[in-house]
């Protein structure tokens, strides 16, 4: 309805066992990435088909974190779209999921440095400010999507 080029979806709770074209839109592509080893999560990222998109994998790829990277290609202009769910249970530090954004934005620099880098998704309680300080990013949300707070301080972890 709304003809997006590109829509990042989190929380699929798709698993191996659902072929793609159940969740097939006509005239997108889907790029997906499930939850390994624990029910629900998982991430995907639907690409209007008259572009040219196929998944990057960062040099560092873990499958413990529900980051999928999309590099999308629109004329004369690349981007990377990452779709990221930090679930409210991770079972990471969160320090590590910082490393391997920092990681994946730093490989996209190198391997494309006039490429537009979007990270989009449900962040929960990753604090934000310190994804866009360590990625070089620009955080663009200036409301909450509910409750009142934009940036959430990280649970204490040990």
């Amino acid at each position: 309805m709304y003809n997006v080029d590109v829509a990042v979806i989190t929380e699929t709770h798709l698993e191996k066992k659902h072929a793609d074209h159940h969740g097939a839109v006509d005239g997108y592509a889907l790029f997906r990435r499930d939850r390994v080893g624990r029910r629900g999560g998982g991430v995907a990222v639907y690409v209007n088909s008259r572009l040219s998109a196929d998944v990057w994998l960062c040099p560092s790829d873990s499958a413990q974190f529900e980051l999928l990277w999309v590099r999308v290609q629109a004329q004369k202009h690349t981007a990377f779209v990452g779709a990221l769910y930090h679930p409210p249970k991770h079972q990471y530090l969160s320090a590590a999921l910082l490393d391997y954004i920092e990681a994946g934005t730093d490989a996209v620099t190198t391997a494309c440095p006039s490429a537009t880098i979007v990270l989009a998704g449900d962040f929960n309680s990753l604090d934000d400010i310190e994804v866009a300080t360590r990625g070089a990013l620009l955080s663009i949300v200036d409301r909450p999507t509910r409750t009142s707070t934009i940036r959430a301080t990280p649970p204490s972890e040990s």
